[in-house]
């Protein structure tokens, strides 16, 4: 394991570009996590995929289909629909659980 982490190339460019080759996609459980608070499970789950497969048939970014979709606009503020296709506001626990992998991982290796 060591081995492969030692060559290991993280290549932030490359990354956020195969991300945005989702149309934003990626960010749809984030869409679908916020419209549940107004919507309920649901229907937040239903007008979530009824927006990605637009997106998916017209090849448009599900940021902006949100931005003009009327149902989310009236209840979701525009600084809050930011937030959900920000990469770093959707990171979650990710950082710390990452780190205390790393940690164990490094005590274990000294034992």
């Amino acid at each position: 394991m060591a081995e492969v982490l030692e060559g290991l190339h993280v290549d932030e460019g490359a990354m956020h570009a195969n991300l945005e080759r989702t149309r934003g996609l990626v960010f749809s459980e984030a869409v679908s996590a916020c419209l549940t608070r107004t919507f309920g499970k649901s229907r937040a789950h239903a007008l979530t995929e009824e927006m990605c497969e637009v997106v998916a048939r017209e090849g448009r970014h599900l940021c902006a289909f949100v931005f003009e979709n009327e149902q989310v606009g009236s209840v979701v503020s525009e600084h809050e629909l930011m937030q959900l296709f920000d990469y770093k506001a959707q990171f979650g626990d990710a950082p710390a659980a990452i780190e205390r992998v790393l940690s164990n991982w490094g005590a274990l290796r000294h034992q």
